[in-house]
């Protein structure tokens, strides 16, 4: 459950998850056929009654290549998009990290808007930021953003790992990479 400030005003956000249950499936049954993992519900206070909701269907054990398939899938052939190459040199940069890393891919689409977007898991490959400075100055001179405050912003994330890459076509019809990553180191898996 999240509630942020956006120029829609307040906006409530709620994820319901499915991990154990598609754990469970593939594990009966392997295969890349696309699972509901996340259900997400996005309302704002500008909108009463209204609210959208989002299906995540993940698609188990994808090898990298297939993800970027995946990912230039979702413009659908759209020639105007031109941060997909960008957020996939960002893919590949991990993966010479830690190629043999799991990747956890998913495409995401809500009824009744134009958004087609992918998530893909980067946690598994180690890529740092500072590994990363070079992709990530590439994503933010391609969305305009200002070059001074992109570098003093990831300047005390220097070390964190990078963990979640989305992008697509968001719900207003505009292309979009979002990247997340850790404000403080997670602890090392058992």
């Amino acid at each position: 459950l999240a509630i942020e400030e956006s120029p829609d005003g307040v906006v409530g956000k709620a994820y319901l998850e499915f991990w154990d249950e598609v754990r469970r499936e593939v594990r009966a049954e392997p295969g890349s056929t696309p699972r509901l993992l996340h259900l997400g519900v996005k309302w704002s206070d500008r909108r009463p009654g209204h609210f959208e909701v989002a299906q995540y269907h993940c698609h188990p054990l994808l090898s990298a290549r297939d993800v970027m398939r995946g990912m230039a899938g979702v413009y659908e052939g759209d020639v105007s998009v031109r941060a997909c190459p960008l957020a996939q040199a960002e893919l590949r940069k991990g993966l010479r990290q830690e190629p043999p890393a799991a990747l956890l891919y998913e495409e995401v689409s809500e009824a009744g808007n134009p958004r087609r977007s992918w998530d893909v898991n980067l946690y598994k490959t180690g890529l740092v930021v500072r590994e990363a400075a070079s992709e990530l100055e590439a994503i933010g001179r391609h969305f305009e953003v200002d070059a001074t405050a992109l570098s003093e912003a990831l300047a005390p994330l220097q070390g964190r790992r990078l963990g979640l890459l989305s992008g697509g076509i968001d719900g207003r019809g505009q292309e979009f990479v979002s990247v997340y990553g850790e404000l403080q180191a997670l602890p090392p898996e058992a």
